[in-house]
Parts: structure tokens; sequence; C-alpha cells
């Protein structure tokens, strides 16, 4: 059964019924030769979770946009089914004015909107690796020190160093040995230049074990890449990124591959 919509009011208080599309995705996008009509599939998740190869159960809408006054029209490339959506926002209009990301940013003026909802979507959810986040966990050792970080990172050929945010270079020797949380390292010959770098976001250490949560700024992808080797050094570990989870093994042949 459709739904029409013609103003903001009616159609913000669908929008609120199915969650503005949080974490939503783009399924589809057509525009009419004539501009203007376009045509969009949405979801969003219901059931599962966002875990790599898992099921997860998404409901379906399929959205026509006809009386297209403007829109910010998409090129090939400038939108993905898998880029998880901040959501629809709503914008003043005496009809319907609302946005999207998609990634790219869209904006769609019409004098209305019909929706369908289709069957719900079963699938596995893709695996995703983050390019800025690392966590791990690592039984049966220490969590390690300053001083060693350094030796690693040298022995793959980087000269790096300790600093604060926007901070001076620092000797590993002043660094609270098992409290590095907060501290960042970085090529030296950054350090003048930069304020951040691999910044060590979480470190505990637990006795005979340890986590630790990487996030990386104003970091060269050498350093990030020698990173994900480095850590291979230790035996008993689990490595999560995106929505990623993996042993040493697997963790091997996802960095060698």
């Amino acid at each position: 059964m459709s739904e029409v919509f013609d103003n903001n009011t009616d159609f913000e208080k669908w929008l609120e019924s199915n969650f503005w599309f949080q974490d939503g995705y783009l399924l589809d996008y057509k525009v009419e030769e004539s501009k203007s009509t376009i045509y969009l599939k949405l979801a969003y998740q219901i059931e599962g979770t966002y875990e790599a190869n898992t099921e997860r159960t998404l409901r379906v809408f399929s959205m026509k946009a006809e009386g297209v006054r403007s829109n910010t029209a998409l090129e090939d490339g400038e939108w993905s089914k898998d880029h998880c959506m901040e959501g629809l926002d709503l914008k003043d209009s005496r009809i319907i004015l609302f946005t999207l990301d998609v990634p790219k940013s869209i904006e769609i003026e019409c004098s209305s909107v019909t929706i369908n909802q289709g069957p719900n979507k079963i699938e596995l959810v893709e695996p995703w690796l983050s390019e800025s986040e690392i966590f791990i966990t690592v039984q049966g050792e220490k969590l390690p020190t300053p001083a060693e970080w350094l030796q690693w990172f040298s022995e793959q050929g980087h000269r790096l160093g300790w600093r604060y945010y926007s901070g001076e270079l620092k000797e590993a020797s002043t660094i609270p040995p098992q409290e590095y949380d907060g501290w960042y390292l970085q090529a030296v010959a950054l350090i003048p230049q930069t304020s951040q770098g691999l910044f060590f976001r979480h470190c505990k250490d637990n006795g005979n074990s340890f986590d630790i949560s990487f996030q990386r700024t104003e970091l060269s992808d050498d350093i990030w890449s020698t990173l994900k080797q480095v850590i291979l050094r230790f035996k008993n570990i689990e490595v999560r990124s995106g929505n990623c989870k993996f042993n040493n093994e697997q963790w091997r042949s996802s960095v060698v591959s």
C-alpha cells in the first residue's frame, strides 16, 4: 500500500516512525531523463549485528520523489549502497525538501513523495577494515614498554618518537611505562610539522594480558601498514578493525594479502 506525502509536516511524522533512516542505506538511485522524478530505494537494519559475515535483516522502502524542483544529482561513484548513512534530514520548505548523505550529501526538493514498503532483505554483513582504528587484546604477555615500540618500528626502518598532542619529541624513558594512554608515536622529522600521529587511545595492562586501542591522525600510510606487521609478533592476539575480528593467523593472512 502506497503512502503519499506532499508536505514536510506529514513526511516528518513518517520519517520519525522509521528512525529517520539513521544508520540506513541507499540501495538504489535513479533520475528520470526529464529530471522531474527521482527513484530511491532506502533501507535500515531491524535484526542482526554489524559484525562481518553474520546475517542481518533490512527493512526496505521504495521512494519516488515527483515534481522535483531542485536536486543535487549524483554522478557514478558518488554514492555507495554500503555506506551507512547518518540519516535523512528535512529543511524548511512549503513543499518537501530533504537531504541525505550517501556518502556525498544530496538535497532534493519536490512536490510529493510516494513510499512503498517492500519485502525485508536478509543478507550477510560485508566485512570492512578501518583505515583509522585498530583494537588488540593479547593474552599471556605484558603491556610493551614505550621503548619496545620504538625498537620494533626501527627494525622496520622507521625513526619514530613519542610526543603528546601538539607536543615536542620526548625520550621514551620519560613516558610512563604502563600508562601511555593519550600519547602518540610520530616520525621524528614530522613532529615539528604535525600535532598528532599514531594515537595510543587506550592501554590497559591486565597482568598477564593487555589491551590497546590505536587511532591514526596525521600518520603516513607506511607507518600504519608497519603497525599491522608489528602486532603480528604477538602470538595469542585478537585484532578488531572495522566490523572484523581476527586471531593471529587470520590477521597474518589479511596483512599478507
